[in-house]
């Protein structure tokens, strides 16, 4: 086995070689400020036989990606950025909307290129030859932060922490991302797609016959009551 160090100034990427194939790679931030003894202890962690994977679906009309790693089962994980991306085809005109934690502003249309900044998933686009395309995220849970779309002007949509987060995430092994995926079609397929939830968890409730669709009218000002009056007129559930 061969160890090689490549080292960045903001990076510093390690390969585990087998003659010449790369049995596996780590990629860890460079800190001028940590001790040799805190890089031994972090690489001697690497070590400790943990495996990652990239889980890949594909469907006629999409496809999905999560993140899994396994170790010793209860040993603490720190995760400090993702690196997943979507490339947004040139020319491709999208309805987004700017990142804000409620996810309850408005999407502008903007062309693909002039993203830049945070932005709500899902988010939606058509590129130039009329095929529209759905980015999101499914199976969501409190072993991982929130995340966001974040464009750099080139058509580039990297996922990444939303602002709340503002420290590296704390899990525990074994560990799976949430699901990122694309939803490919027409506005119409992809309205009636049921992708986000054939990629989540099953639901816990062993009876959901009370659950059932209808028709609400709400206001946003606590207190205020007067939205009671068009239910009784027009004989809403809620």
């Amino acid at each position: 086995m061969l160890l090689v160090f490549d080292v960045g100034n903001t990076n510093m990427v390690l390969g585990l070689y087998k003659g010449k194939e790369l049995i596996k790679y780590w990629r860890i931030t460079t800190d001028k400020y940590k001790t040799s003894d805190e890089y031994g202890i972090l690489i001697s962690n690497l070590f400790q036989c943990a495996s990652y994977s990239i889980i890949v679906r594909v469907y006629d009309d999409g496809m999905a990606l999560r993140y899994a790693i396994e170790t010793e089962d209860g040993q603490e994980l720190t995760i400090s950025e993702e690196n997943t991306g979507f490339q947004l085809a040139s020319g491709s005109v999208a309805q987004a909307m700017e990142y804000e934690y409620a996810n309850e502003s408005v999407a502008q249309e903007e062309e693909a290129h002039r993203l830049r900044g945070g932005y709500c998933m899902p988010l939606l686009y058509e590129t130039t030859d009329g095929v529209w395309a759905l980015l999101s995220e499914a199976d969501l849970n409190s072993t991982y932060c929130g995340a966001q779309l974040v464009g750099d002007g080139t058509g580039m949509l990297n996922v990444e922490f939303t602002p709340e987060q503002t420290e590296d995430v704390v899990t525990t092994a074994p560990f799976t991302s949430p699901w990122r995926f694309a939803v490919i079609g027409t506005p119409k397929a992809i309205a009636e797609n049921t992708m986000a939830e054939t990629l989540s968890e099953d639901c816990q409730l062993e009876d959901t016959s009370w659950v059932q669709p209808g028709t609400v009218d709400w206001t946003w000002l606590n207190g205020d009551l007067r939205h009671t009056d068009p239910t009784r007129k027009y004989k809403m559930q809620y």
